[in-house]
């Protein structure tokens, strides 16, 4: 049951990607979950949230690899840490700037990153990784 539930969820955060992808080559922005704004409308506080976590998990891998060395990663593993940067960061971005995440409700968003990287932590756990290997 719980690889359905995993599956489901890459699915999911697949497609949205695919289309936001899909959306932007076609001339239109889309902002989480599937609100259209203008090009130069972005908010400068989601601009930052993702700035950081981008770095936030690079810098991850980076101390992971000079501690522990190089070591084979599910790519699970980095959706999850990603989430979990964007979260991380975003509440932290979201101290300074909340009364622009009040008024466009990002606290939501925040929060629903931070629940997808949290149920993909734990069905990723050793115990659950034959889940996500191919099925003969």
């Amino acid at each position: 049951m719980g690889h359905k539930i995993a599956n489901l969820l890459i699915a999911c955060i697949t497609l949205w990607a695919i289309c936001v992808v899909a959306a932007y080559l076609l001339g239109v922005t889309v902002s989480f979950p599937l609100d259209q704004i203008e090009h130069d409308e972005i908010s400068y506080h989601r601009l930052c949230a993702l700035r950081l976590a981008i770095f936030g998990t690079f810098a991850f891998y980076g101390l992971m690899h000079l501690l522990k060395g190089s070591k084979h990663l599910y790519p699970i593993h980095f959706l999850k840490t990603f989430l979990f940067s964007l979260s991380i960061f975003g509440f932290l971005v979201g101290l300074r700037y909340h009364t622009d995440m009040v008024k466009n409700d990002d606290w939501y968003a925040l929060g629903f990153w931070f629940l997808i990287a949290t149920a993909l932590h734990f069905l990723s756990l050793p115990r659950f990784r034959r889940y996500f290997r191919k099925k003969n």
